[in-house]
This record gives C-alpha cells, structure tokens and sequence, in this order.
C-alpha cells in the first residue's frame, strides 16, 4: 500500500502560489488486489485501487476496510489428479454424491468434461480446512473404488509344474481338475497334448487365487531395479493346488534381471544362439520378455542356486557390454542445419571423428531434442560438447521492443535510411511490424548480445526524442481555481493584462456571466501549418497588479 499527493499538472511558479492559496491537498491510497475480487472494471490488469480524500486517517480506514473485504472472499483451491473413468464416482448418479459433498463442506467441486485429458478436479471453497477435508473425502472415495474394481477383476497366474506331471492335476476323468474348478471357482489350463510346457495358467478372482499373498511376498524382496532371488515357488494358489504342486515339483532358484527392451536381442543372440549356449552351459532356463511387452524382466531359473547366479552374472556382463548412452540437447530448430551442415557434413564429420550417431528432429517437429548415441560415455559426451559449441556460436540474440504504430516511421526514417543506419552501424536486423498491426513489438535480432543492445538503446532513444518533441508541439489546456473576484485583475485595466498575454504567444478564456473560479490558458500559436511548442501560462510580468 503506497501513499502519494494527488498533484495535478505542472504550472508555473507563479500560478502554484496562487493554487497554494485555493486549493487544498488531498491524501491517495492504492490498494493491490487480484482483478477477480474487484467486481470493477473487467478485463484490467495490474491496475490497483485507489482511494482518494481529504482527511488523511479517513483514506487509510476506508483502505483497511476494502483489505478486510478482500481478504475475507480469497477462496483456497486444491486440485486432485483422478483418471477420466474415476469421474463418475465424484458426481454420482444424477450428481448426488458431488451435491452432497458441496453442502457439507461449503466448497465447489469443478469436474473436467467428458473426454478431457490431463485435466484435475478443484475443490474450491473460502474455508482452507473444509476445502481439504472435501478433498480428502475425494481421494478416500476413488480409492475404495479402486480397490473395489480391483477385487472384482479377474487375474491369471503361471505357475510351472513339470509336464510329465499334469496328468495328476487332471486325474481320473478329470476328477481332480474339475474339484478345484468348482471348489474354488478358477480355471485352470495346462498346455496342449502335443506341446511341450511346464507352464500351468490359474484364472479367477484376487481373493481365489490369493493375490494379496503374492503382493505381501513381493515386497519382502529388494526392488526390482536390482537383481532379487526368490525361490520359484510361482504364484500362490489354491492350498490344494499347493499341496499337489509340493509333491511333484522340485523346488528351483530363480533370479530376475531388468534390462531394456532393446538390449533382449543381445540376449537371444542370432538365431538363438546366445541364450542356448547360456541355458546348456549353467543347466538353466532362461525366460525372456515377449516383444513389446513393458517393465518385463528377464527370468534365470534352475535347481543349481550357484549355477543360476553365474548364468545370471553372465547375462548381466553382456547387457552392460551393449548398453549405449545418449545425451539429448535441446536446440532451436533454426539451428539444426548448423549442426547437419551443408550436404551433411557437419553431422558425418561428427559421426566419424566421436563413434557415435546423432538423431536429428524431423523438420517441422516441435520441442523435439537432438539425441547424441554411443558405446563409450566419454566419446558420446564429447560429440555432445562439440555440438554444444556449434549451436551456441550459431545462436543469435533478439531484443524486443514495444512501440506505439505512430512511432515506427521514427525507426524505419526517409525512404529507410534511419533503420539502415542502425543495422549497419550495430551489426543487427531490426524487424518493423506490417502497417496496421496490433500489440506487435519491434525486433532487433544479431549474433552480438552487447551490439543488439546498444541498437535497442538506440532505437528507444529516437521514439523518446520524438515522443517528446511531439509533446511539446501538441496544444493543452489547463484549468487554475481562482476566486471570481479576482478575475477582474487578469483582465487588467481596458483588457491589458489579458490583450498582453494573448499577443504574447498565450490566450485566456474566462467563465462569461457564470460564477465559476475556473480560467482556462491554452496555447493557440500556429507556425507553417503546425504547432511549435505548448507552454503553460505563465508571467512575463505580473498578473495581479
């Protein structure tokens, strides 16, 4: 909150001692606040409030008040991120649960539209803790949802049982695999006949097939970004599934390693020749993701605990072996032709001299980075370092600058020798907006940051000159108080005082017949069809005699 004098327009000395007299100050106060608690003029910006009087402690009251007003309706908002199919549990059927939750916590809850993406729901409300405590209410009925869904979602499990073996899950006349179908409500597939497999699929609800165990399991290991052993027991089943799989199944050792998905291929090797020599060598078998699949790991398992770590350390040294680095640079999209440079050269001098390859956005891509790739860190980083280089000699600088349209003939000149001077002079390129354009500022663009300043400098210089010369040729007019009584002394004896200050370059117009303290100087000289300069009355020789 800041604190000013309201003064007016500046006069001459003579005049301020006489307004001195009549005229009494006043105290203003501006008062910031955001534009959506105004209820004002809409659509200004950064224009505060202003509160203006004679009594100083009155203004400052006034100004607390409006503070007091707006403080008390800012509104606290707290987003929530919600996926697009969690919506309809927020709004409830025909909107019940939002309404609700509305009333109760004395908030709006804004929902995205249908079909938005990326969009989160707001609870907006003037009080901070309801506004939470309705969010919180949000959170806890999308979860239960969640939860809800998840329970009711059927899930598939493998678990591997030697194929010699199946024969006893399925039993006399599939009396066996018919018990625990029914039982326990799951399905159970084995493999074909004719297929050899060991893999056995169990289907049915989380709580069926003992989800929640599995989960608790999991997270005794370490995380998956290092490799974890377990014993393959596989997922956990039905206990009768349990007990039967006990008596038939030896128990193995299984070590999970993630790698990228682009890195398998080293795995297999051609032809399969790589994971075959693996799995013959340790006496393992070695389960690879299926293409495309994401956040799979690679799978080692085998009776041998020593012989699974070493096929698995094996696994893990050629992955390393082929695992590339790349470095992204962020670039201008003007400046890729520096990088690729004529015909190419510039990227296969890159390619050659560093090992490495250098991915270049398509023309047109937006936001879309330069990506540096090779074996050696070192070299790839080099590459990066040269690329760097080249971009940042290429890069230019750009000052801009707003200006009024009228002031744009100012910088371009007679016939453009203005703005040829300066991009001469500067080493630049100014760039002047169309005839007719709106809000477009001037651009000064050249590879020199203190040239391409000292030309903006330049260029403000010239507009302010002229906006000043301007001034000073353009008519005013301003208004003094002074008591009607005393009007007869402008005047002077027969119109002397008031002939005199016209013929000197000034003209006075007082109120006829109306009681008003108000006198009006405006200055009406004309030269060669244009105004020459504007001054305020003033006196060469006294006013009041």
């Amino acid at each position: 909150m800041t604190e000013k004098k309201a003064k007016g327009p500046t006069v001459t000395p003579q005049l301020a001692r006489m307004r001195g007299q009549w005229v009494q100050e006043t105290t203003e106060v501006t008062i910031k606040a955001p534009n959506n608690m105004l209820g004002v003029v809409k659509g200004s910006k950064d224009q505060p409030l202003r509160v203006v009087g004679l009594d100083k402690g009155l203004v400052h009251d006034a100004a607390d008040h409006i503070k007091a007003l707006v403080q008390k309706a800012v509104t606290t908002t707290v987003t929530i991120t919600a996926p697009n199919n969690m919506l309809g549990v927020v709004v409830g059927p025909g909107g019940s649960t939002i309404k609700e939750i509305q009333e109760k916590y004395k908030v709006r809850v804004f929902v995205p539209q249908k079909g938005s993406k990326d969009q989160p729901l707001r609870v907006v409300g003037p009080d901070k803790g309801l506004v939470q405590d309705a969010a919180d209410h949000i959170e806890s009925l999308m979860a239960y949802e969640k939860e809800r869904r998840r329970l009711s979602t059927p899930v598939s499990q493998t678990v591997f049982i030697p194929k010699a073996h199946h024969g006893l899950i399925i039993g006399r006349q599939g009396q066996n695999i018919r018990y625990l179908s029914l039982t326990r409500r799951i399905t159970i597939v084995l493999p074909p006949k004719n297929v050899i497999s060991d893999e056995v699929t169990v289907t049915g609800l989380p709580d069926q097939v003992d989800q929640g165990n599995i989960k608790s399991e999991r997270r005794q290991h370490q995380p998956v970004t290092k490799m974890t052993e377990k014993k393959a027991m596989g997922p956990t089943v039905t206990p009768q599934l349990a007990r039967m799989r006990g008596q038939w199944v030896q128990e193995t050792t299984e070590v999970t390693i993630k790698a990228p998905n682009n890195m398998l291929g080293v795995v297999i090797g051609p032809g399969g020749s790589t994971i075959k020599e693996i799995q013959e060598k340790y006496k393992v078998r070695v389960f690879v993701p299926q293409k495309g699949s994401k956040d799979q790991p690679l799978r080692v398992e085998g009776p041998d605990k020593g012989l699974v770590h070493d096929a698995a350390d094996h696994i893990k040294a050629l992955v390393q072996k082929a695992v590339t680095t790349t470095v992204t640079i962020t670039a201008p999209n003007n400046m890729l032709g520096v990088v690729v440079g004529p015909g190419g050269s510039t990227i296969k001098e890159i390619q050659e001299k560093y090992k490495v390859r250098v991915s270049v956005p398509q023309k047109g891509s937006k936001d879309q980075p330069l990506r540096v790739v090779g074996l050696d860190k070192g070299l790839v980083h080099d590459a990066a370092d040269h690329i760097k280089a080249l971009v940042q000699k290429a890069v230019t600088t750009t000052v801009t600058i707003t200006a009024p349209n009228n002031m744009l003939g100012v910088v371009v000149g007679p016939g453009g020798s203005t703005i040829k001077e300066i991009q001469e002079k500067y080493k630049v390129r100014v760039f002047v907006p169309q005839k007719g354009s709106k809000d477009q500022p001037l651009r000064v663009v050249g590879p020199d940051k203190g040239l391409v300043q000292d030309a903006a400098d330049h260029i403000e210089s010239l507009m302010a000159y002229e906006k000043e010369r301007r001034r000073l040729s353009t008519p005013v007019s301003q208004t003094v108080f002074i008591p009607k009584a005393h009007h007869g002394l402008i005047i002077g004896r027969q119109g002397q005082n008031i002939r005199y200050l016209s013929l000197t370059r000034r003209a006075i117009v007082l109120p006829q017949n109306v009681i008003s303290d108000e006198v009006a100087a405006v200055l009406c000289l004309v030269k060669r069809g244009r105004s020459t300069f504007v001054t305020t009355l003033t006196s060469e020789r006294p006013l009041l005699s």
